[in-house]
């Protein structure tokens, strides 16, 4: 299944209450739940590093209001989606080097 509610319900790729997975170890992170492998949780499909769920809703909300002190959080995000960073990679930190690129 492509998109879809935490619950395992299909739905769009607009839907504000589809899921989102991420890892925080290694910055890969989908709305595709089609893109990750099972072992036997989902995990990032480039490097194995388990994740979290979340309802895109807040995934976002959270992002935008980071972005109120922190601009262009939002695309930065949008700019890394489905790439794995292997672990240890820390959003922060690719954030302000994004940032600084941009200058």
């Amino acid at each position: 299944m492509r998109y879809c509610t935490l619950d395992g319900k299909q739905c769009e790729s607009t839907d504000d209450e589809r899921g989102v997975w991420y890892s925080v170890s290694c910055g890969y992170w989908t709305d595709q739940w089609n893109l990750l492998v099972s072992n036997p949780i989902p995990s990032c499909p480039k490097c194995g590093c388990p994740g979290y769920q979340v309802i895109w809703k807040d995934w976002f909300g959270g992002a935008k209001k980071y972005e109120e002190t922190n601009p262009g959080y939002s695309e930065f995000l949008l700019e890394v989606k489905e790439k794995c960073f292997r672990r240890g990679w820390n959003y922060s930190e690719a954030y302000q080097k994004w940032v600084e690129e941009r200058r």
